[in-house]
């Protein structure tokens, strides 16, 4: 009896301690922002506010580890933080219990607190069960009671006590919050249902996770609480009813209520974010702009360390390519339901397009651009009213890692690269498993706002055997996928395109739908007609025919008799007639002109049953020159590993010579050549190009790609009785010491440049050149490079074109290696500044007006021991101008003030900015204006020079009045 008298008090005193309860927002150690996989948590916004409340913990790795199962002990320490607040357990040792197994528990203090409150009872023979999985019907019998209902009276012991507690937890009701227009009175009543396993989908019997523990508690937080109303009968008190009373969010919790708008922005350097026209100190998901998201405040203020995406505000999601017009217009297939709000506002990947008010502006916004299957266009409702204001678009591209960079020693960032985008991108902007990111990866990524949302696809390895044009559906080993539309930025075939039936990898995005197919293509054969003849009929076959030369595919030829011409017949009629077709314009016409329209093109080809052969042409393009290692050609088509390339030349007895090479890594450049491509894809990818390089000023064949840079001459070295020169330098981007079996004789200008050289079979070095001779030209950076352009001084030549201050792009594919004094590494096109010097290679002709693409780039990074560029002579308007003092010029208002400057070298380059009140004209001269007049100007020079490094000069000139003969 005495101890169930202590046990009793212990109870009452929790319970009148609890009604005074107020739980601080500051109790969290660590925030939701904190937490390192977020994106894994399916309760965001329960798990946000509960982390920052205290209530749940991040694990110790700083995880929050959703997926694990919460064990009894756990549930019962996560029901005392709710109701106490960060409280010791200790607190509650001392309590006595008839439970027999806690002893020895970690959550002890926590395990006798909720016994002595009647939270918890045990199995009645003295066992709790720490440690085993705690299920959602006990969680929901916990929280039941936890906020005043009474286990024995409700019927949650005994029989059917599942059944009751479901019943109790399924009809819970809000405690619902009104604020006064004016937002000065708040006013609570009790709302509709809010179950407390509301947003998630569970058994009774499931085990309780993380993830779905923090949801009950979240929804216990704003329920109604109960307190028992208790009556007499025949002097028996028993409880006759239950009265409503304020929730935990209400009272515990400060007045807790959650805000929700429309996320339109963040910053994530400083944590702030843009909620419906309102900025709030708050970390968010660019991934969410466009999404209805949720915080908390408290009379206090912000409670919340993020602002977290709602699910229960998206009213539908399509991705299956529907017209955007059918899925918002009623009586359409694939309408989605719902109407539109007074106003919308449209979203793609994080940019705001539009806000309209009409359905019509509506569908003119989006129009039929995202009608591709694998778009995902979701329709939220912000202000929860039952029509969608706001449509988000989010678009995937398929694409593949071209480059990684570690962590570096001063802290620089791990990067990675992606074919597609202008820059490295760093590791703080990557939102996905950055660490398994490898160079040659395919991945899917958006870019939304800042941040780069990237994930290796899933992948299926099959056999095609059915694919429905109309559905966009395909049967790979008897089960069926979606083909999707998607960006595709790989040398894989688009889904939609392929037709192969051979074992294929097929690549999925996140929905299962089929981005990519990288296999077999169905067969098509190709061949080029190398000569073509008409053969008279005579005697009893009067009939004459066509022989050709074919040159297939593999480099063979053969000499077949030919049918059919795009699918007419070419036969002669009788005699020595020439009937014959043009295979270009489809009309009948004499021999000769069959002969030389039939060389103009690629074929396809099927030989019919009589062993003849049926041609038919395919796309042709003239004199495109070819670049090794590209893969654009002329702008008009892109190869890639598949491509077939049939190059013809001729050898020594002037003999056609046919040479194939596989993929446009080992395809020779060529140069004035008769350059046909055949059957480029959907995807833009060509499957055979043929070069026919016998023809006057065509050439095959690259200049010298080894290229050099020397860095510091180590002397001689002797292996055996020869003497070999050894030199540092980075060889085709590798720094080791390279040897020369002569002396190259490098004067001090050799050093820091790049150069061309000659490597044997034995890796010895010999005849250094200038670096035009492999197609690199010297310019300098006239601006710092962005958006993954950089203009430049300079002449280059893109394929046989020269251009003079072209401006170069760039996507992350190119190679760029950085010249440092004593050594070489690897650079970044994007961390290029004005009036850096650098040497260049494009990789194809000019794709815009004065813009062509980068493949290799050395760029001179000067060190303290790189010699700077000799002095230069500096005039304006014919007077020498000295560093030392001003200068005078006369010039009056109006008139110009031109700066020559003496170049000491070919290489050299220098750009002059002004800093007065006038204006720099087109032709770079000074227009005076009339506040410059009596007064200075000064002019910067900037001189950059091949393997010496920058320097700027800065010139005063004093400007003078030119005087009147008047005055």
């Amino acid at each position: 009896m005495r101890n169930l008298k202590r046990v009793l008090s212990l109870a009452l005193a929790s319970v009148m301690l609890l009604g005074m309860m107020v739980v601080g927002a500051s109790a969290a150690d660590k925030t939701y922002a904190d937490l390192t996989d977020s994106e894994k948590i399916s309760n965001k916004e329960a798990v946000s506010l509960l982390v920052d409340l205290g209530i749940i913990e991040g694990k110790t790795d700083g995880s929050y580890d959703p997926s694990a199962t919460v064990d009894r002990a756990t549930m019962a320490k996560l029901i005392t933080m709710m109701l106490m607040g960060d409280v010791d357990q200790a607190s509650f040792q001392g309590t006595k219990t008839d439970l027999t197994d806690i002893d020895s528990s970690w959550a002890e203090g926590y395990i006798k607190f909720c016994y002595s409150n009647g939270i918890i009872t045990g199995d009645g023979k003295g066992h709790f069960f720490p440690t085993e999985p705690v299920t959602v019907v006990q969680a929901a019998k916990m929280l039941l009671v936890a906020v005043g209902y009474d286990a024995a009276d409700r019927g949650y012991v005994g029989d059917n006590w599942s059944v009751n507690i479901m019943r109790d937890a399924q009809s819970a009701t809000e405690w619902s919050r009104t604020e006064s227009a004016d937002g000065k009175t708040v006013s609570y009543s009790t709302g509709s249902v809010r179950s407390l396993t509301k947003g998630i989908s569970v058994k009774a019997s499931d085990s309780l996770t993380r993830d779905n523990a923090a949801q009950m508690i979240f929804n216990t937080l704003f329920v109604t609480n109960k307190k028992p109303v208790y009556a007499f009968d025949m002097g028996k008190q028993y409880i006759s009813s239950y009265s409503d009373v304020s929730s935990l969010a209400a009272t515990t919790y400060n007045g807790l209520y959650q805000v929700k708008g429309v996320l339109e922005s963040v910053d994530p350097s400083d944590k702030t974010a843009v909620i419906s026209g309102k900025p709030e100190k708050l970390s968010a998901e660019t991934g969410d702009i466009g999404s209805t998201v949720a915080y908390y405040r408290d009379v206090n203020g912000l409670v919340s360390s993020a602002a977290v995406a709602t699910t229960a505000d998206v009213l539908a999601t399509s991705t299956d390519g529907t017209a955007f017009a059918n899925l918002v217009t009623k009586g359409k297939s694939g309408y989605i339901g719902y109407s539109m709000d007074e106003s919308v506002s449209v979203y793609v990947n994080g940019d705001k397009k539009d806000t309209v008010t009409t359905l019509d502006a509506l569908k003119n916004a989006l129009k039929t651009a995202y009608d591709v299957i694998g778009t995902t266009i979701e329709f939220l409702d912000a202000d929860s009213n039952g029509k969608y204001d706001v449509v988000k678009v989010t678009e995937y591209t398929l694409s593949t890692i071209t480059k990684t960079t570690a962590e570096k020693s001063d802290g620089t960032e791990a990067t990675v690269s992606i074919k597609g985008v202008s820059k490295a991108i760093d590791e703080s902007l990557v939102v996905g498993d950055f660490a398994s990111l490898s160079k040659d990866d395919v991945v899917l990524y958006a870019k939304i706002g800042d941040m780069y949302y990237v994930y290796e696809p899933e992948t299926v390895t099959g056999t095609m055997t059915r694919y429905n044009t109309s559905k966009h559906t395909m049967l790979i080993d008897g089960t069926t996928y979606t083909a999707a539309g998607i960006k595709n930025a790989t040398s894989m075939t688009d889904a939609q395109a392929f037709t192969g039936n051979d074992e294929s990898v097929f690549y999925l995005d996140a929905n299962g739908y089929v981005v990519a197919v990288d296999g077999v293509e169905g067969e098509t054969n190709y061949a080029i007609i190398d000569a073509i003849a008409y053969v008279p009929g005579s005697g009893a076959k009067p009939e004459g025919y066509f022989e050709a030369l074919l040159v297939f595919t593999d480099g063979t030829s053969e000499t077949v008799n030919v049918d059919k011409l795009g699918g007419k017949s070419i036969k002669g009629t009788t005699g020595t007639s020439e009937g014959s077709y043009d295979a270009v314009n489809g009309s009948t016409v004499n021999a000769s002109a069959a002969k030389n329209n039939a060389l103009d093109g690629i074929y396809t080809y099927s030989v019919n049953s009589d062993g003849n052969y049926e041609l038919t042409q395919v796309n042709a393009v003239d004199k495109a020159n070819i670049v090794k290692g590209t893969a654009t050609i002329a702008g008009v088509a892109t190869a890639n590993n598949d491509t077939i390339y049939v190059y013809k030349t001729l050898n020594s007895s002037s003999k056609s010579v046919f040479t194939v090479y596989t993929g446009y890594q080992n395809a020779p450049t060529s140069k004035g050549a008769n350059t046909l491509i055949a059957a480029a894809t959907k995807g833009g990818y060509a499957k055979v190009v043929f070069v026919d390089a016998t023809g006057a000023g065509s050439s095959v064949g690259d200049k010298s790609s080894n290229m050099i840079v020397f860095l510091a001459n180590e002397g001689v070295e002797y292996i055996g009785s020869t003497k070999y020169y050894c030199y540092k330098a980075s060889l085709n981007g590798d720094v080791d010491t390279y040897m020369s079996k002569s002396d190259l004789e490098l004067a001090k200008s050799d050093y820091n440049v790049l150069m061309t050289i000659d490597v044997d079979n034995d890796k010895y070095i010999s005849n250094p050149g200038a670096a035009t001779g492999a197609n690199y030209y010297p310019v300098v950076a006239s601006a710092d490079a962005s958006a993954g352009a950089l203009k430049t001084k300079g002449d280059i030549h893109s394929g046989d074109e020269k251009l003079t201050n072209a401006t170069l792009t760039f996507d992350g594919s190119e190679d760029v290696y950085v010249i440092g004094g004593k050594d070489v590494v690897e650079g970044d096109a994007a961390d290029i500044v004005a009036g850096t010097f650098l040497w260049v290679k494009t990789v194809d002709e000019t794709t815009a007006a004065g813009k062509v693409a980068m493949k290799t780039v050395y760029v001179l990074n000067p060190d303290d021991d790189t010699p700077t560029p000799a002095p230069q002579t500096v005039k304006a308007n014919g007077t020498a101008l000295s560093a030392d003092k001003a200068t005078e010029v006369k010039a009056a208002a109006g008139e110009t003030i031109a700066i020559e400057v003496s170049a000491k070298s070919a290489n050299t380059y220098t750009s002059v900015s002004f800093d007065g009140a006038g204006k720099t004209n087109s032709d770079g001269a000074y227009v005076v204006d009339k506040d410059d007049v009596g007064k200075t100007v000064i002019v910067t020079v900037v001189t950059s020079e091949a393997g010496k490094g920058i320097t700027s000069t800065s010139y005063t000139i004093s400007v003078v009045a030119e005087l009147s003969e008047a005055e």
